[in-house]
């Protein structure tokens, strides 16, 4: 009975709740329109579940959302920027291939200049040695020209061929007569000789005249450094009455001072006068340099006949030797470094001067690099005497001297290259010719620098063989001969 009440009621109540539901649908449908019940049942029940969502699960979703389009906003940002970074790198390739299209421009520029200038090089080795074969059949030619000249003027000696761009000269010196010593003394003859040449001016002498000039500083220079000396004097006879006083005081204890007169006449009479009067009066020698014309070599006949005696002079000498003695010295009398022998005595002059006229010819050299003549003599025509070497140093002619074999031997190569050089077109002076003889055989040799002889450009002291205070060196020309010699093996 209980459960048959119990049932009853359950029933009872769902009744009631159909009932309730039904009135609640009736008043819905009255509060909506009635022409579309579906739509207000429809928003009824979304009004219901929107109001679940936002009161429970809806705030979830709402989060999600907003992460979503923070994500999509950031993923929009790196799609600009690839965007730009491609655009970038776009512009990037445009810029890469304009620079490889300047690149391959400049490196079909370059390749164009360097076959150019290959081009060039190689035209340009071709007119070089185009010019080389010219020059040396110019050279060969030349050669044979002057062998044939020289086979037409049967000259007494031959050119002998270096082999190194030059010729020079063979001298035989066995063809002169050897002077011997056997029996003479270890003594000096002295030579001075004064010819007057009519000077204009010389030494800034006021009133100028040969009486005052060089009559006066022989008789100075005798009477102060060689008294008792063995000498001899070269003068011309019309001034014997000056000399005649001089001679009684040097000879007051012995005659050991002569004279020997030599005539204007007698050197106007020499066999090379008309070949010095020929080159000297030609215009293209008097405009070889400024100073020639005006000098006593370019207005004077008679400078060159002397000055070039000077050594042949002082060979006459050696060889009638009147005083037995083993050495011959000339010294200038015109002024300038002999004077200055009493400065230290004529005994010490003669011990150091015989010390290196021993087995040599002695010679002062000084310094004379720059000019391109020595005395009127080019220095090309010279170089085929010299073999080839260029002078940096001239001999000085006022001092000259040796043993009487060294004398008799250089005397014969002097008056050889003497012809030679006339005949080359060669004027200068005595000191021209010797300077070739130095230069092309130093072993005959004994040579006092004026200077050093590594720096000719330093001018050096003419003098300087009587104004050096020094101890006796042992002579150079051994030393000189040794150095040319290598120059001329090594091809210089």
């Amino acid at each position: 009975m209980a459960l048959g009440g119990a049932h009853r009621n359950k029933n009872y109540l769902y009744v009631a709740t159909v009932v309730l539901i039904i009135v609640f649908i009736s008043l819905g449908l009255l509060s909506n329109s009635a022409n579309n019940p579906i739509t207000s049942s429809t928003s009824t029940v979304n009004t219901v579940r929107n109001t679940e969502i936002h009161n429970g699960e809806g705030n979830n979703v709402g989060g999600l959302d907003r992460d979503l389009a923070d994500k999509q906003s950031r993923l929009e940002a790196l799609q600009q920027e690839v965007e730009e970074a491609n655009q970038k790198l776009e512009g990037a390739k445009k810029q890469y291939n304009q620079w490889d299209k300047k690149l391959e421009g400049l490196t079909d520029t370059w390749e164009a200049h360097d076959a150019s200038i290959k081009q060039k090089m190689k035209e340009l080795e071709k007119v070089v040695d185009s010019t080389k074969n010219k020059l040396i059949s110019n050279q060969q030619q030349q050669q044979q020209q002057q062998q044939q000249q020289q086979s037409q003027s049967k000259p007494k000696k031959q050119m002998k061929d270096a082999g190194v761009r030059r010729n020079f000269w063979e001298y035989d010196f066995s063809k002169h007569e050897d002077l011997s010593e056997e029996g003479l003394s270890e003594d000096v003859t002295y030579l001075f000789g004064i010819i007057n040449m009519n000077r204009r001016d010389h030494l800034g002498i006021a009133n100028y005249s040969f009486e005052n000039d060089y009559l006066h500083h022989l008789s100075q220079i005798l009477l102060k450094n060689f008294k008792n000396q063995k000498l001899q004097i070269i003068i011309e006879s019309k001034y014997n009455k000056h000399i005649e006083p001089l001679l009684s005081q040097l000879n007051s204890n012995s005659k050991n001072a002569i004279v020997r007169n030599v005539e204007t006449s007698d050197l106007r009479s020499w066999k090379h006068y008309k070949d010095i009067e020929r080159i000297r009066n030609s215009d293209w020698w008097k405009s070889t340099t400024g100073w020639l014309a005006g000098s006593p070599q370019g207005y004077s006949d008679l400078y060159n006949p002397i000055v070039m005696h000077k050594l042949i002079w002082l060979s006459q000498l050696a060889k009638s030797n009147p005083f037995r003695t083993k050495y011959f010295m000339w010294l200038d009398c015109g002024g300038i470094c002999t004077p200055n022998i009493a400065g230290r005595g004529i005994d010490k002059f003669k011990e150091k001067t015989m010390h290196y006229m021993q087995h040599r010819f002695l010679t002062v050299l000084s310094p004379y690099p720059s000019n391109h003549e020595i005395h009127g003599c080019h220095r090309e025509t010279m170089y085929q005497f010299t073999k080839g070497l260029a002078p940096a140093f001239v001999v000085k002619g006022w001092v000259m001297g040796g043993s009487r074999a060294a004398v008799g031997r250089v005397a014969g190569l002097y008056e050889e290259l003497l012809k030679e050089s006339l005949r080359a077109g060669c004027l200068g002076t005595e000191e021209t010719v010797l300077t070739v003889a130095v230069y092309g055989w130093p072993e005959e040799f004994t040579i006092y620098f004026n200077a050093d002889p590594k720096t000719p450009f330093d001018g050096g002291d003419f003098c300087a063989l009587v104004n050096r205070e020094e101890d006796w060196n042992e002579p150079v020309g051994e030393k000189w001969a040794q150095w040319v010699a290598k120059q001329i093996e090594k091809g210089n």
